[in-house]
């Protein structure tokens, strides 16, 4: 049920997302290129405005596209610039050793299990093509060996499934579209599910969620030693912490995710006045 749901987020978001994008994308090749276009909505919604006379409409309608895709851009290149930085200064932090044991305790890839010398506490996935598990060696000093089981059977959840790259996904679409709200909310109930998921694909690999449990408290009390980075990655204990330990001591607990009214009313509306411009241009 919950991988439905997670489903269902992703691709609601996702879609509408890829959909403006695409328009957007096809409106400043035809206003910089020239390039003749049959069919798209955002050229449509200009030509429309610029008929009612609402020219300062028109203009705010342009620097919305502009943003919306200079801001994307961005982003992207932001995100692959700090990932590669992060590499760099992990390699002479890398700890070879630990890092071929959990490797091959675990039956994963060379390297898909990074362990660096650092006495802060990092547990996380990171990485789009080749997600890369990063523990140090502060969080396995904290844990037992059951617990450290739990958290890598955790982030192996989360690495096999490709969740910083979806995660990083819906976070931009939900930034960058700031004016349609309902993406926030889609963003953050996805995250929210996909930790619920990769705590279960713990639990019932353990057969237990004692030790689980037992290792987000240990990670609760020595958040202070927690180091917190400026890119998108897969944490372990920053995401609906309340949520997922009472899924862990009642694994029937619901969680919320009722519709917020507000953020989907203005998202409506938001599509209706493109919908009542358009209707107006084919007028």
């Amino acid at each position: 049920m919950w991988e439905k749901r997670s489903r269902q987020l992703f691709l609601t978001c996702v879609s509408i997302s890829l959909i403006l994008l695409i328009q957007m994308s096809i409106y400043l090749f035809h206003k910089f290129l020239g390039l003749p276009i049959e069919f798209n909505l955002i050229q449509l919604c200009s030509t429309a405005l610029q008929s009612l006379g609402f020219t300062s409409l028109e203009i705010l309608l342009e620097v919305i596209v502009y943003a919306t895709i200079c801001m994307t851009v961005y982003k992207v290149l932001k995100q692959l610039f700090l990932s590669q930085q992060l590499y760099k200064k992990m390699r002479p932090l890398t700890n070879g050793m630990l890092t071929a044991h959990y490797n091959q305790h675990f039956s994963l890839p060379k390297n898909t299990i990074l362990v660096i010398n650092d006495q802060s506490i990092i547990s996380l996935t990171m990485g789009f093509i080749r997600p890369k598990i990063i523990l140090s060696t502060g969080l396995l000093n904290l844990l037992d060996d059951s617990e450290k089981q739990a958290v890598i059977l955790h982030e192996i959840f989360h690495q096999k499934n490709r969740d910083p790259l979806k995660l990083f996904i819906l976070s931009v679409s939900s930034s960058v579209m700031w004016y349609i709200p309902i993406l926030s909310w889609f963003y953050l109930k996805y995250k929210m599910i996909r930790e619920i998921l990769a705590d279960h694909n713990a639990i019932s690999r353990l057969e237990s969620s004692a030790y689980l449990g037992s290792a987000l408290l240990k990670l609760l009390k020595n958040s202070h030693k927690k180091k917190r980075l400026s890119f998108s990655y897969a944490p372990f204990a920053d995401t609906a912490i309340n949520l997922r330990m009472q899924k862990i001591i009642d694994p029937l607990a619901e969680a919320p995710l009722d519709l917020p009214f507000q953020k989907a009313a203005i998202s409506l509306i938001v599509f209706f006045m493109l919908l009542a411009m358009f209707l107006i241009e084919l007028s």
